[in-house]
């Protein structure tokens, strides 16, 4: 669907600037009291969704009927079990707050200017492109959070050999799965509407998976749609550069990272554009950490009490070294040079 192939590891580059960067204590108190402010300490208080997943209390209000009973996990959720819904801080804005929180500590720490990195919030990204078979597929999605950049992220440096392959589902057609619609007005949205603007450059796009109900932060389906919305900003993006009517193979790929995050948990990619073409030979590059990474542990409330625990450092340096500009790390930098 998008010609690309993909790597379970992150540039070597990208996680050198990782390992080089030293949290130190001040910032972990920073980062730790962020947290807690945007779980527990927001005074917004809205009505949150009915939650009809109510997890296992030991029994059922409704007991099923079908025989046997192993074919499903019967002690996932009290089946029937009539909840009243509650007020709290809706998670979406929870997240938000926490990713722009992490992108200001880490400017201030790492001295950004806002002539080098800014960020967007509440987009929306929609982008046509035209496949092989003739059809016109649409990408409309909405990008909660994206950091913008004066200067473009370095290329993928990565040997396409050492890569999956793209995936054939051959007799089927890769777009089956879509749905249908009659599009009148074939127009592209995205987020930056000139090249002349101080931020020109998508950085980093945001995935806020913000589900109340039963909420699921499965590895697979997270890389997919970090995939996709980084395929159809790189378009976007290809095209505030080189015009609506570029195709085929570009004169210098582009590269953007893709990020998806529930708050606690965080599955970050890498995704490079380097053809129009879903036919070309020079296929697209996307690479991901292989395991979902965890910021923290717990934040909530036990005994009527604020509790946090489990805070990764590790983690905040690999999103650190991915939102943050490369030349504004100076271990990596001395270490690279050296």
């Amino acid at each position: 669907m998008t010609n690309t192939v993909s790597s379970p590891s992150l540039p070597l580059s990208l996680l050198q600037r990782s390992q080089n960067s030293q949290v130190s204590e001040d910032c972990k108190v920073k980062v730790e009291s962020l947290i807690q402010s945007c779980w527990t300490g927001d005074a917004t208080q809205v009505l949150l969704p009915k939650n009809f997943k109510v997890p296992f209390i030991g029994w059922h209000a409704v007991e099923s009927t079908m025989k046997p009973r192993n074919q499903y996990d019967w002690k996932a959720f009290s089946w029937g079990r009539n909840m009243p819904r509650e007020y709290g801080i809706p998670n979406q804005r929870k997240i938000m707050n926490l990713n722009r929180g992490l992108f200001k500590q880490m400017g201030n720490q790492h001295n950004i200017r806002f002539q080098d990195q800014h960020f967007l919030e509440g987009n929306k990204i929609r982008q046509f492109i035209r496949r092989p078979d003739g059809k016109l597929v649409r990408f409309f999605l909405d990008v909660p959070f994206i950091i913008t950049s004066s200067k473009p992220l370095e290329s993928i440096d990565l040997d396409i050999s050492q890569c999956s392959g793209i995936p054939d589902v051959a007799p089927l057609n890769p777009v089956a799965g879509l749905q249908e619609e009659n599009v009148y007005e074939l127009k592209n949205n995205f987020p930056v509407l000139s090249s002349q603007f101080i931020h020109p450059y998508i950085h980093t796009v945001f995935r806020h998976n913000s589900g109340h109900i039963a909420p699921k932060f499965l590895p697979d389906k997270e890389k997919a749609k970090c995939l996709i919305q980084a395929y159809a900003a790189a378009i976007g993006q290809a095209r505030l550069l080189y015009g609506s009517d570029i195709s085929g193979d570009l004169r210098t790929p582009i590269t953007i990272n893709s990020i998806s995050t529930n708050g606690s948990k965080y599955m970050v990619t890498k995704f490079q554009l380097n053809s129009l073409d879903l036919n070309s030979s020079k296929p697209n590059i996307f690479t991901y950490n292989p395991d979902i990474l965890d910021l923290f542990e717990f934040c909530g409330y036990e005994e009527g009490r604020v509790a946090f625990s489990g805070l990764n450092t590790d983690t905040f340096s690999l999103l650190e070294a991915m939102m943050i500009g490369d030349e504004k790390i100076p271990e990596a930098k001395n270490k690279m040079s050296a």
